[in-house]
Order: structure tokens, then sequence, then C-alpha cells
């Protein structure tokens, strides 16, 4: 097998970046660096796009279907009972899903990692039994233990790898934790709040610094869990909660232009709306205050409509010959 005298960590952090920027997906990315790095023909895929969406489809109405039958009869279950469905779930989830993403190739290893998030599903299920069984005093306890076990878990699969799945389960469960002690240890809501703006800041900062991945997947759950913190703020004066939710959202739509994140810059720009017109509505009301938001929405198009003609220079129907100097 020949291998091609490319520049690799050129090519890596490039079409790294044209990932990132949403130009290309994974899959192509990683057939690019197999034909430029080893000059090997782009392998084709062994997952067809209707067997993957099939699968998924399947996966959740086999679930679905368990949890209606499950469900009805849970409280009558004993202990070994309840256990046992939650580690049948995490067998079939764990081992398929590492099955699957051992082929390493895309379609299998996103359907490998969705059957991981199901087990993950079965480890709730598992803690939720151990802990109703303990039957502490306090039953925040119940949701502490179930959010520490998937976000454990969820973690150990992540380990800041390109797995978004796995990210989003680590983070419900983190919340999860988080929420529950909050209520256990009767802190004020502002507490609360600053906890979720800084570590929800921290992972949105560490994405775009690309010291955490998936990118886009981790500044979007970063961006939200901040600004939901500081919305949170509103309970303690209602104009620092929106102004600082303000501050959160111009950040974010900041980034996603100079990166060019369309996802991102949606929920930007969204986040500063809802927070512009909340702040406006402490001391404009009625009428006036959704006519200001909307004027700010109006002005936001234009000006990206306007931005977008001036980079694309002449449309594509045009005829007029280029004159020269």
């Amino acid at each position: 097998m020949e291998t091609l005298h490319v520049d690799a960590p050129w090519l890596h952090k490039h079409v790294g970046s044209w990932r990132e920027a949403g130009i290309i997906t994974r899959e192509q990315a990683e057939r690019i660096e197999d034909f430029e790095l080893r000059g090997e023909a782009p392998a084709q895929r062994r997952l067809s796009l209707v067997t993957e969406v099939a699968a998924y489809v399947g996966s959740v109405l086999a679930v679905m279907g368990g949890a209606a039958v499950v469900g009805s009869s849970w409280e009558s279950f004993s202990l070994a009972a309840r256990l046992g469905v939650g580690l049948a779930v995490m067998v079939v989830g764990f081992w398929t899903g590492t099955w699957l993403v051992r082929f390493e190739e895309p379609g299998m290893e996103r359907l490998g990692r969705f059957l991981w998030a199901i087990g993950i599903g079965g480890v709730a299920l598992s803690a939720f039994a151990v802990m109703s069984e303990i039957d502490p005093d306090e039953e925040a306890w119940i949701a502490v233990g179930v959010g520490v076990a998937v976000f454990a878990v969820s973690a150990a699969l992540w380990r800041n790898q390109d797995r978004p799945l796995q990210l989003l389960t680590g983070a419900i469960g983190l919340g999860v934790t988080l929420g529950a002690l909050s209520g256990l240890v009767d802190s004020p809501l502002w507490v609360g709040s600053l906890v979720l703006l800084v570590l929800g800041s921290a992972l949105a900062v560490g994405a775009a610094l690309h010291h955490i991945r998936p990118r886009m997947i981790a500044v979007a759950v970063g961006a939200i869990a901040a600004y939901v913190g500081a919305f949170m703020l509103s309970d303690t004066n209602e104009r620092l909660g929106s102004a600082t939710a303000l501050v959160v959202a111009i950040v974010v739509v900041a980034f996603a232009l100079r990166d060019q994140m369309m996802p991102i810059l949606v929920l930007g720009v969204l986040g500063s709306l809802i927070a512009t017109q909340a702040l406006l509505a402490t001391t404009i009301t009625g009428a006036a205050s959704a006519l200001v938001v909307t004027t700010l929405g109006l002005i936001i198009v234009v000006a990206a409509i306007t931005r977008g003609v001036r980079s694309s220079g002449q449309p594509p129907d045009s005829t007029k010959p280029a004159t020269r100097a």
C-alpha cells in the first residue's frame, strides 16, 4: 500500500476545521484523509441510510413496547426482577453497540453509539431500582444515585471523543445530580444558577478552543446550560437575569459568526431575541416591547441577507460581461 507524501498534521487540522464548519460530514472527512494519506479509494458504505434509519426506528419501537409492558408491572416486581430488566437493557445496548462500533464504519458506529445510549437507560433503571430499595429519607437521594450512575457511565463511554449522544447523556446525568443536590442542601436558587452558568460557559469555551469534542454539540450544550443558568438569576433580580442571558447570547452569536457555525448562530440569535424581549419587558410593557423585538429581528434578517449578497458577488444567472481595466 503506497503512502502519499502529504503533511498529515496539516491535512488533519484543515479537514477537521472543514468538518466543524459544517462543510463536510464526519464520514467525508475520514474518506478524504484515507485517500490523501494512504492512497486508498473511499470505502463503500456497509450500512445504507435507509437501513440505518430503519434500525433506529425499530430500536425505539422495541424500547417503547418494552417500557409499556414493564411499566405497568414495575411496582409489583421484586428487586431481582427490576435489576434483571435493567441488566438486560444494559447487556443488549452495550454489547450490541460495542460490536457495531468495532466495524469502524460510520453508519455502524452511529448505530452502535445509539445502542450505547439505550444501554445507559438500563444503567438508570438499575440505579433507580437499587436506590428505591435503599429507600433513603430524602427522595432526592434517589435522583442523585441515578444521575451519578448515568454521568459516570456516559463519561467513560464519551472520553472526549466524537460521541454526541454520550456527551448529551452525560450532561443530563450531571444536570439531574446537581439539581437533586441543590434540593438536598436547600441552597438559594442563585447558587445553582451560578453553578450552571459557570459549568455551561466552561464547556462551551473548552469546545470553542478545540479542547472538547464533538465541538459543535459541546458548544450548543454549554451555551444552553449557561443561558438557562443566566435566566435563573431572574429569581434574584429580573433585570440581572435577562441582562446576563443577553450577554451570553451575544457571545454565542459572535463566536458562531467567527467560526461560521449556522446552527450555533441560530441558537444565539433566538436566545438574544428572547433575552432582549425579557429585558425590555421590565421597562417597556405591552405592544411597545414586542415592536422593539420585531424591529430588531427584521434588522438582523436584513443585515444577514445584505452580508450574504455582498459575499456572493453577482448572482449565478448574471450575464453582464466583466469589464477589463
